[in-house]
């Protein structure tokens, strides 16, 4: 046989033996995805919780007192083994993409956010929300709906009453109304929280960061020099 057909061969019959070994891989990511689905059109959600005025006026009485507030939030699991690997996979996943979309001090386009941390607790029953952020409850929300409401949606779409999701990473956080309200019955008092800078925004941060690395340096070309002297 000639060479090129040899080698024509070897290389359908290694491609055959390679579905071969990855096809009972396929099924079971197939049947996986399926019982997701099947989880995601059938599990509770609440998408009018509701919300006490008491405790509305008590999370009022916290918040806007200096540029930055605090977002503490508690909710349960939902049970199941499937629900308990896709949310640790989900936070993984977060951990190794979140830091890649943060550069220059900010998280991608948003530039409110000082602080943000999801943690399992509980023996991994429930979701531990905390984060630091500029202006109010609101405009925060509304800021993370319309820039990252793919991320909030694999962060707690396997929590308890959150808006149905699609695909573990669609729908969900993208009906913000629903969000809003299932994220204020969901949130905790706070006894106290820390800040290193209470009185400074994100960009007062770090505006004061950039004046102070150019008072370090000893020399500066002239373009850097100029877009330094436009940050006093």
């Amino acid at each position: 046989m000639h060479f090129a057909a040899r080698l024509a061969v070897r290389f359908v019959v290694g491609w055959l033996l390679l579905l071969l070994t990855a096809l009972p891989v396929f099924r079971v990511g197939f049947v996986l995805y399926k019982l997701l689905r099947r989880l995601e059109e059938s599990d509770f959600t609440q998408d009018h919780p509701p919300l006490s005025p008491e405790q509305l006026k008590l999370f009022a009485a916290q918040e806007d007192h200096i540029v930055q507030n605090h977002l503490a939030s508690m909710v349960l699991v939902k049970p199941g083994m499937l629900r308990g690997f896709l949310i640790r996979a989900a936070l993984r996943a977060l951990k190794f993409v979140v830091p890649l979309k943060a550069w220059n001090g900010y998280l991608g386009s948003m530039r409110t956010i000082h602080f943000a941390h999801w943690t399992l607790v509980g023996n991994s029953g429930r979701l531990l929300f905390l984060s630091n952020f500029d202006g109010s409850w609101q405009s925060y929300l509304d800021d993370f709906v319309d820039k990252a409401h793919r991320g909030l949606t694999l962060a707690w779409g396997n929590c308890v009453g959150f808006p149905r999701t699609e695909d573990l990473v669609r729908q969900g956080a993208a009906h913000g109304t629903e969000f809003k309200a299932w994220a204020r019955q969901s949130q905790t008092q706070n006894i106290l929280w820390y800040s290193a800078y209470p009185t400074l925004t994100v960009n007062q941060i770090i505006r004061n960061t950039s004046i102070v690395d150019g008072l370090r340096k000893e020399s500066m070309k002239q373009k850097e020099a100029e877009q330094w002297a436009q940050l006093l």
